[in-house]
């Protein structure tokens, strides 16, 4: 009966060429986070300038950043009310905190993704008669949220606001680095799931 030959190459096995591709493999995946990182203010942030909407949409998650920036927008008059999607109850008291009155907070505790938040504010929106909307997220996240909200409204206007955390907002809420990097998966799934295109 004939031998079966090991069909795994060791790195003693490997010739020259081989060798070569074996580290050029793991050049690259070292590198990835790397680009990825360096990249991603570039293939994620979306940002305008500030404009008069109906209202404020603060997305729930990530780091403490978002409420502090949605809170300034809505003291700055930029919009007479708020919608919470997801981390609702935090948030909402966060807000309240903040000077924010409670009547001018509308809240949407059901979404658990990007998608829901878009899809459940919307809702929130076109029951209260509004058609403009600033987004509020953290930087990485703003081009997903706020592809989402054209996606599922395409009708309405819709301003992203990016937030960025300051030192002590890091310190709390820990490195921003995985969800950076999360973000070119699920990019891409939301363009094949929900054929919402990332640019």
């Amino acid at each position: 009966m004939a031998r079966l030959q090991n069909p795994i190459q060791t790195p003693s096995s490997l010739g020259q060429r081989g060798k070569r591709r074996l580290l050029f493999a793991l050049l690259v995946c070292a590198l990835l986070p790397v680009f990825g990182f360096v990249l991603a203010p570039v293939l994620f942030t979306v940002t305008d300038p500030p404009q008069k909407a109906d209202v404020i949409v603060l997305l729930g998650g990530e780091d403490g950043s978002r409420v502090g920036a949605a809170s300034a927008l809505f003291k700055a008059g930029w919009a007479p009310h708020l919608i919470i999607t997801g981390e609702a109850n935090m948030y909402r008291r966060e807000l309240i905190q903040s000077g924010v009155p409670a009547t001018a907070i509308w809240v949407d505790a059901d979404a658990h993704s990007t998608a829901e938040n878009a899809i459940f504010s919307i809702r929130i929106m076109r029951a209260h008669q509004c058609q403009s909307a600033l987004i509020v997220t953290s930087w990485y996240h703003t081009r997903r949220a706020f592809n989402c909200f054209r996606h599922y409204a395409p009708g309405f206007v819709f301003y992203a606001q990016p937030t960025y955390p300051s030192d002590a907002v890091a310190k709390n809420w820990g490195s921003p680095v995985p969800s950076i990097l999360k973000e070119y998966p699920k990019t891409v799934w939301y363009w094949l799931r929900y054929g919402i295109c990332p640019f």
